[in-house]
C-alpha cells in the first residue's frame, strides 16, 4: 500500500513540490503527477497497480511516499489496536559509553556493568532503509548516547548514512567538548566550531543540551556549555536546552544568565522542561494484566508508547523497543538478527504491545510492599512481568532494573521546523 507523507502534503500546500522534485533530479510524466496529486490532496491510499515506470523507490527516498503492509495498516480509530502507524522518528543509541558519570543518568547501571559497545553502522544503514520505506522517519533520526562525541565514536559513519539518505538529524551531547581546543571524534580532530560546521553539513538540524545537576557534579562543564551555545548561536543552529529538575523561575533566570554570558539573545534556543524522578526497584511491584492500577495511566504517554508509539528506540546492541526508559531492552527484536521490516510486521501481534493495548485500568492501588513511586517504573515492571510469562521472539530481552534516578522528560516544548520537514523535539527521547 502506498500513501503520502506529511512532507508531500506540506510541499503540495505550499506549491513547492515541483521545485523540490527538481532538487532531487526527479522528472515525472502526467500519469505520475496524477498519482501524486491524488495522494497529496487527500488521505486516500493506493492499493492498485502503479503506472508503468512509476519512480516509487526514488519518491520514497525523497520522503514523499511511504510503503507499508496490511499488518502495519491497523485502524487508527481503534485505540485498542497495537500499531506502528504513528511512529515518526527513530532514536538510535550509538553507545552507553560516556566521558561523564552523572548521578541521575538513565544508563548509569548499564555503564557500570561494562556496557560500552558501539552500534554496528551497517546494521543501522539497513534499519534506516527499512524505516524510510515504512514511513517511520518522516520527522527524522535522533542520535544519542551515552556521549556520541568522544574518541572511538562511530558518529561520523552514522552521519554519512543519514546524509546519503537525506534524513534530518537531532543530536544529543553533554557539550563537554566546548572548552577543548581540539576535539577528537573517531579518527578525526576538530576545533569545536569546525565540528559543529561538519555536523550541520552532514544533516544535523537540531542539537540538544541538558541543564541539570551535572553542573554541580562537574562545575567546569558550565563554561563548555556556554561556549557551545555561543557557537550554535553564531550559526543560527536550533538548540534545545533540556532543563531537568529545574523550576520555571529558575529556567528563566538560567536563560537570562546564559544570554548574559554568551552576549546574545539566543534566538535559536528552544527551552524544554523536565523532571528528575526517583525510580525504585521495579521488579517487586505486584501488578498483573489485564486489571492494573490507574496510576499506570498517569505516564506522560498514557501507556501508548508500548502499543501506539511515536518513536522507536534502538539500543547499542541492536535491540528495538518503544519505551525510552527501558534502556538496554530489545523486546521487539534485534536489527543485528532481523530486518526492521520483519520486526515492524510482527508488532501488531507481539504479546507485549497487545497486552498493553487491552489493559483494563482501574482505580485500585496495586498491592506491593515496595511500589515504585513513578508510574513509568510501574509500566516497566508490568512489561517485565508480561515478558516473563513466556519466551518471546528471537532477540527479545527483558527490561533490566532501572538505576535509582533517571531524567523524566515531560512537558511539550515548542517544535522547531524547517520549511520541509519537522525536526525532533525531546518528547520521550
Amino acid at each position: 500500500m502506498i500513501s503520502a507523507t506529511n512532507n508531500l502534503r506540506l510541499l503540495w500546500a505550499k506549491r513547492r513540490l515541483r521545485s523540490y522534485l527538481d532538487t532531487h533530479v526527479l522528472s515525472l510524466n502526467e500519469e505520475h503527477w496524477s498519482v501524486l496529486r491524488r495522494l497529496a490532496q487527500g488521505k486516500q491510499r493506493i492499493r492498485s497497480a502503479l503506472p508503468l515506470d512509476f519512480p516509487l523507490d526514488e519518491l520514497v527516498a525523497a520522503r514523499l511516499l511511504r510503503v507499508y503492509t496490511e499488518e502495519l495498516n491497523q485502524s487508527a480509530s481503534n485505540g485498542s489496536v497495537a500499531t506502528l502507524q504513528f511512529v515518526e522518528a527513530v532514536n538510535i543509541e550509538l553507545t552507553y559509553s560516556c566521558v561523564l558519570d552523572c548521578a541521575h543518568c538513565l544508563q548509569s547501571d548499564l555503564r557500570h556493568a561494562g556496557n560500552h559497545q558501539w552500534i554496528d553502522p551497517s546494521a543501522v544503514e539497513h534499519c534506516l532503509v527499512d524505516a524510510r520505506n515504512l514511513g517511520l522517519v518522516e520527522t527524522g533520526v535522533n542520535l544519542t548516547g551515552g556521549e556520541v562525541i568522544q574518541p572511538g565514536s562511530n558518529l561520523l559513519e552514522i552521519l554519512n548514512i543519514t546524509a546519503t539518505m537525506g534524513l534530518p538529524v537531532r543530536l544529543n551531547t553533554s557539550a563537554w567538548w566546548g572548552a577543548a581546543e581540539r576535539v577528537r571524534l573517531g579518527d578525526h580532530r576538530f576545533s569545536p566550531g569546525d565540528l559543529l560546521d561538519y555536523l550541520i553539513e552532514r544533516g544535523m538540524k537540531l542539537i540538544a543540551l541538558s541543564v541539570d545537576g551535572r553542573y554541580r557534579q562537574y562545575p567546569s562543564l558550565w563554561s563548555a556549555l556556554v561556549k557551545v551555545l555561543s557557537l550554535c548561536d553564531q550559526r543560527k543552529l536550533a538548540t534545545e536546552l533540556l532543563f531537568t529538575g529545574v523550576s520555571g523561575p529558575d529556567i528563566r533566570s538560567t536563560l537570562a544568565l546564559l544570554r548574559h554570558q554568551t552576549g546574545s539573545p539566543l534566538g535559536s534556543v528552544i527551552p524544554g522542561g523536565s523532571d528528575v524522578v526517583d525510580i525504585e526497584d521495579s521488579r517487586n511491584i505486584s501488578v498483573s494484566p489485564p486489571r492494573v492500577s490507574g496510576d499506570l495511566s498517569q505516564t506522560d504517554c498514557a501507556l501508548k508508547r508500548f502499543y501506539r508509539p511515536r518513536y522507536l528506540h534502538i539500543a547499542p546492541d541492536g535491540g528495538v523497543r518503544t519505551c525510552m526508559f527501558a534502556s538496554g531492552a530489545g523486546w521487539l527484536g534485534n536489527i543485528h538478527e532481523q530486518s526492521l521490516w520483519d520486526i515492524a510486521k510482527g508488532f501488531p501481534q507481539h504479546r507485549l504491545p497487545r497486552a498493553f493495548a487491552t489493559l483494563e485500568v482501574t482505580g485500585d492501588e496495586p498491592k506491593s510492599a515496595s511500589r515504585p513511586s513513578h508510574p513509568c517504573a510501574q509500566a516497566i515492571s508490568l512489561a517485565n512481568k508480561i515478558l516473563e510469562r513466556g519466551s518471546g521472539p528471537k532477540g527479545q530481552k527483558i527490561v533490566g532494573s532501572p538505576p535509582h534516578k533517571v531524567e523524566h522528560l515531560g512537558g511539550n516544548p515548542p517544535r522547531f521546523s524547517t520549511d520541509v520537514v519537522g525536526v525532533l523535539h525531546h518528547g520521550c527521547f
